[in-house]
């Protein structure tokens, strides 16, 4: 059978041809998610109708994205009480956002995913899971989530080399920079010992979730340095983990480029600058 006449029939179409030919499939639950705009745009070719966007939705998505902590470590704390008193729909954007941003990934994790670690954030009591790359961990009010450090055994979080006086992008979640020297970059696990003493008691003051996946510079000529710990010595780091999450919740229209200044939201407040 040729599907290539297909791919301009509707879904009822479809679903005939395949059961004639005794076929099964799988169904994406976004297909039905008016929060999505193909599926309003589906069903506006369905009704002759377009269902009006979700907008007290989102301005709650939005709103729920802006009471979040994001800090330089590149983690994000959710309040898990307002996550409880959100709506279905809403938590789940939310936690999908920070899951994906955090994570430094591209497609967000399965809905039904999602939903069942919601469901579990709604009951009380300690909860830990990894979900698209981010470890999450909720004590008491505070929900935690950082970039999960085991993605280094799933072939994740590896190296990449930083040219002199260059920039490159660690894990979608930092631009970093390099003044002297070509380096290695790689995650901070198993590294930090040989720090500074300085960025050791800066590192101390991270989640101890977020401190394994932290990038790390590894120059022939001097000690590994994190541009997150460090203080000059010709090294920079940019967050893009919270303008990222910001701007898939709807809280702020665009994200900025990766070689411009991010836009970081520390407990409530906005600033604007690298980190160093």
């Amino acid at each position: 059978m040729l599907f290539r006449p297909l791919l301009r029939a509707r879904r009822a179409a479809i679903r005939a041809a395949l059961r004639a030919e005794g076929r099964r499939w799988i169904e994406d639950p976004l297909n039905d998610d008016l929060a999505q705009p193909r599926a309003r745009a589906r069903a506006a070719l369905d009704l002759g109708r377009c269902a009006p966007p979700p907008a007290a939705e989102d301005e709650a998505v939005a709103g729920l994205a802006r009471s979040a902590e994001i800090d330089r470590w590149g983690a994000i704390v959710l309040d898990r009480e307002a996550l409880a008193s959100a709506s279905p729909a809403t938590a789940r954007r939310v936690i999908s956002a920070a899951m994906l941003c955090v994570g430094g990934g591209e497609r967000p994790p399965r809905r039904v995913a999602v939903e069942a670690l919601r469901t579990r954030l709604a009951s009380a009591g300690a909860l830990a899971a990894t979900l698209a790359g981010a470890k999450l961990s909720a004590r008491g009010a505070r929900v935690l989530i950082a970039r999960d450090a085991g993605e280094l055994a799933r072939g994740k979080l590896q190296p990449i080399t930083l040219g002199a006086g260059g920039e490159a992008v660690w894990d979608g979640r930092f631009v970093l920079a390099a003044a002297h020297e070509k380096s290695t970059i790689q995650a901070l696990k198993g590294q930090a010992a040989r720090l500074g003493a300085a960025e050791r008691r800066e590192l101390a003051l991270a989640p101890a979730a977020a401190r394994p996946a932290l990038p790390v510079l590894v120059g022939a000529q001097r000690q590994p340095t994190s541009p997150i710990l460090a203080r000059g010595d010709g090294v920079e780091a940019r967050s893009l983990a919270g303008d990222r999450f910001l701007a898939a919740c709807g809280a702020i229209s665009t994200e900025p480029p990766a070689p411009e200044a991010a836009t970081i939201r520390v407990r409530g407040e906005t600033t604007y600058g690298a980190l160093s």
